[in-house]
């Protein structure tokens, strides 16, 4: 097992008790003592509450909440942010400046991005993808 960056997607799952992901995080939690999120991650999945005013997953984040560590978008993601734009850019496969600073807190830290937009973040050069709906991955 090795420690992974939660993306808003596998975040959202997670607070909706979508299996097997609630597991694999409490596997992790107990590995590692956290989840990492990025603060991107984060508002996105806070706004989302917000607006949508569920009850229950609201709940599930309060319980969740002293077991996250957020990530904060700092120079050096920022600077491996900019890198990856002009990249993909190059390209003509950008991703979108939330993913792109997701993917670069990643990359900064040395994490794993557990995400289920694999083919999306697939675009961008070692970053490491793991997929927790997949009842193997622990």
């Amino acid at each position: 097992m090795t420690p992974v960056l939660i993306d808003t997607d596998t975040f959202i799952n997670l607070l909706r008790k979508r299996h097997p992901i609630p597991g694999i995080a409490q596997q992790h939690i107990s590995a590692f003592g956290q989840l990492m999120i990025s603060t991107i991650s984060f508002y996105e999945a806070r706004r989302g509450l917000t607006l949508a005013r569920v009850i229950a997953q609201v709940q599930q984040l309060q319980l969740i909440e002293p077991h996250l560590t957020l990530l904060p978008v700092d120079r050096a993601v920022a600077e491996s942010c900019a890198n990856l734009y002009v990249d993909l850019q190059r390209k003509n496969a950008l991703l979108p400046d939330a993913d792109l600073l997701v993917a670069a807190t990643a990359l900064v830290y040395n994490l794993t991005l557990a995400t289920s937009n694999q083919r999306h973040f697939g675009r961008i050069p070692k970053l490491r993808l793991v997929d927790w709906r997949d009842d193997r991955v622990g």
